[in-house]
């Protein structure tokens, strides 16, 4: 199984922010790939995670994300075996700084 899913955000002011998203799953194999990203001003920015089991959430985040013309886009990518499963949930961006 691969697949991602992404947003493009716009009309942010210029400035520092931070990404963070909830996961949860499990049955997933050790070469699995999970990655939290934010692409902005042409600069991507990635962090890797990968789940456990039910209920154990993981919080990857990405700090730093510089945002110099009000635009960000936003995703994951996963790839796993086909009896990985999962959910994702509470993603959030916010300004840390000017």
């Amino acid at each position: 199984m691969e697949f991602s899913i992404e947003q493009e955000i716009r009309d942010l002011d210029p400035g520092t922010y931070r990404l963070s998203v909830y996961a949860q799953g499990g049955n997933v194999s050790g070469d699995s790939v999970m990655e939290l990203y934010a692409s902005a001003g042409g600069v991507e920015q990635k962090v890797s995670f990968m789940v456990t089991t039910y209920a154990d959430w993981k919080n990857p985040a990405i700090d730093e994300i510089k945002v110099t013309d009000g635009t960000v886009t936003i995703g994951v990518r996963i790839k796993c075996n086909a009896n990985g499963w999962g959910t994702l949930d509470d993603f959030a961006l916010y300004k840390i700084s000017d």
